[in-house]
């Protein structure tokens, strides 16, 4: 008999990572189990150039959710 504690069904992962030409980035990972063993996984990769424009597209999307 095998019991497993309840959990959430998807995890989220973040990082900061460096390439090998030394250009940071960071990766926001969302993982969602598909079925027993198998998961379904979505990433979104944002190079340090970009990070600026990002960051203001997500404070938009945020205070669009809030109105």
């Amino acid at each position: 008999m095998s019991y497993q504690k309840p959990c959430s069904k998807e995890q989220m992962h973040k990082r900061f990572k460096e390439s090998q030409r030394g250009e940071r980035y960071l990766t926001i990972t969302e993982s969602q189990p598909q079925r027993e063993s198998a998961y379904s996984r979505q990433r979104i990769i944002v190079y340090q150039e970009h990070l600026d424009a990002f960051l203001d597209g997500l404070r938009n999307a945020i205070k669009a959710m809030r109105r």
